[in-house]
């Protein structure tokens, strides 16, 4: 438990988000997995403005769902701050909490000596994920939002697709819709 709540998603830096769910579903029975392109979204990072371009695949793993986190821009990131583009290495990147005042959660990481490393608002969906810079206590940031629709769509449908999970398709390529952040596997 972080906050009061507990940890909803554990997410790993990888080299290859394809590969690295195949591999983790076959090792630890995770999926099935969803691989999502996202394109580039405009951030605060280190309170500057700039673009955060990445894959991910989610997937369910028990009661957490997994997410496996590729860079795929120029520009630094939560990602290259962590684990430097080009290096080989890969590892835990974050784990997620959702909590229901996001201002308020951050200002006590910040009087508990942490910063906010990334920013993400998406307002036509009140969405707001804030990266909050827990690596020199934790070895890994604390991902942070608030119970809205964009979110919740997001986890429900991974944990619905992983009922019954048998292992024979582990991945599958998906989007999310931009507008109601529902997840659509692609034909």
């Amino acid at each position: 438990m972080l906050l009061g709540q507990p940890i909803r998603q554990i997410a790993y830096y990888v080299n290859d988000v394809r590969e690295a769910a195949v591999r983790h579903s076959v090792l630890y029975g995770s999926g099935p997995f969803f691989a999502i392109d996202y394109p580039s979204l405009p951030v605060l990072h280190r309170g500057k403005d700039a673009f955060f371009e990445h894959s991910a695949a989610i997937g369910q793993w028990g009661s957490i769902q997994v997410e496996l986190m590729q860079d795929n821009g120029r520009e630094p990131s939560i990602l290259s701050d962590l684990y430097e583009k080009g290096s080989g290495r890969t590892g835990i990147h974050h784990m997620a909490i959702i909590i229901d005042d996001l201002e308020g959660t951050i200002t006590s990481f910040k009087n508990s000596g942490f910063s906010e490393a990334m920013r993400v608002s998406i307002p036509h969906a009140r969405l707001n994920v804030v990266f909050m810079d827990t690596v020199a206590k934790y070895g890994h940031f604390v991902e942070l939002y608030e119970p809205v629709a964009a979110i919740v769509n997001i986890y429900d449908a991974v944990a619905k697709a992983a009922i019954g999970f048998d292992g024979r398709h582990p991945l599958y390529e998906a989007h999310v819709d931009p507008e109601t952040f529902e997840l659509h596997v692609k034909s």
